[in-house]
């Protein structure tokens, strides 16, 4: 069993356990010179649920990635615990860690990158194959066809090398790579930042169809809010390694409650806004705090419009504005202008 529900993971009502749960997860990483840390992650709770996806939003450096890094168990963490599928793996030996690998696989930001330039579609497919599983060779072969026709990927281009590819099929090989060894979870970084919109488009929809399919849990990282909107359940925006609000997608974009969630949501594309030439109501000034020396208030506190005396003073917790939103704004919340359709 696991323990209870963390504050601020965002979902009520669930039944059953769920499949990721993170809690009070930590990550600094020690300065060459002196003691000081820079905090990439503070104290950050959240659960995922079988079948849905989580988003992680924010810009640069606010820690997301590193989360994402953390679950997969390629960094150690400083504090904190995850839990996958029933097991705390923060609590197991790498030999341990082992078997349960196969069921959290990962897709990163540039498939290019991300693809042995040695070999082949095939090979690169059946690779996870046939590291965790004792197959012959025919069975093995079955299942790197299904999972490329699962993707869309031609017969043709099994033997292909990843620079022949357009970026679309390198990525789509890199889902097949993924999704051969039918993972429970997969950990989706920046997947469509580096295409162009119309496959940006079409990498959603598979993966969307995927989940449909196999009922597979994404832990999505992206800065893009618009194609968040596009494919997960729920979102947690991340400002300076904490998450700042939570909730269910359709909640968060309607009536954000944290400034910096609303200044992101400003900023996404918007063609209606864009017509009516609509200037951002709600924007952020000043110098994002030093992760190595944050401020003793709200981290956002030197930027917000909306700032309180006491935010400069009193860090903020993660509070239900109802069981499935959350917030870690000190002020009344749910006065934010509304925001314009289509964003």
């Amino acid at each position: 069993m696991t323990p209870a529900d963390p504050g601020g993971s965002g979902v009520a009502g669930r039944e059953g356990e769920p499949l990721l749960r993170v809690e009070r997860l930590v990550k600094h990483y020690a300065l060459r010179r002196g003691k000081k840390v820079l905090t990439a992650v503070n104290d950050v709770s959240f659960a995922l649920w079988p079948g849905e996806t989580l988003a992680l939003v924010g810009e640069s450096g606010s820690g997301k990635t590193t989360i994402g890094r953390c679950v997969l168990r390629t960094i150690p963490i400083t504090a904190g615990d995850i839990w996958f599928d029933g097991r705390n793996l923060t609590r197991l030996s790498a030999r341990e860690l082992r078997p349960l690998r196969v069921g959290i696989q990962a897709v990163f930001q540039d498939p290019l990158d991300s693809l042995n330039p040695r070999m082949r579609v095939g090979a690169i497919v059946e690779e996870p194959l046939l590291e965790h599983f004792r197959l012959t060779s025919n069975e093995r072969s079955e299942q790197v066809a299904q999972a490329l026709e699962r993707v869309g990927m031609a017969p043709d281009l099994l033997h292909a090398f990843p620079a022949r590819l357009t970026p679309s099929q390198q990525q789509r090989v890199a889902i097949a790579r993924s999704i051969v060894c039918r993972p429970k979870l997969m950990v989706l970084d920046e997947p469509t930042s580096s295409l162009d919109p119309l496959t940006r488009s079409e990498i959603l929809e598979l993966l969307t169809d995927v989940q449909r399919e196999t009922g597979i849990s994404y832990l999505l990282i992206s800065h893009d809010l618009v194609s968040v909107r596009h494919i997960a359940h729920r979102i947690a925006v991340m400002y300076l390694g904490e998450i700042v609000e939570q909730g269910a997608i359709d909640t968060v974009y309607e009536t954000p409650s944290f400034p910096y969630t609303r200044a992101l949501l400003e900023l996404a594309p918007s063609i209606e806004r864009r017509m009516a030439g609509q200037e951002p109501e709600v924007q952020l000034t000043g110098e994002i705090p030093s992760p190595i020396d944050l401020p003793p208030g709200c981290y956002l506190a030197s930027r917000c419009p909306f700032v309180l005396d006491e935010c400069n003073d009193r860090h903020p917790d993660l509070e239900p504005l109802d069981p499935s939103h959350h917030s870690r704004c000190l002020r009344e919340t749910g006065w934010l202008p509304p925001i314009a359709p289509g964003t």
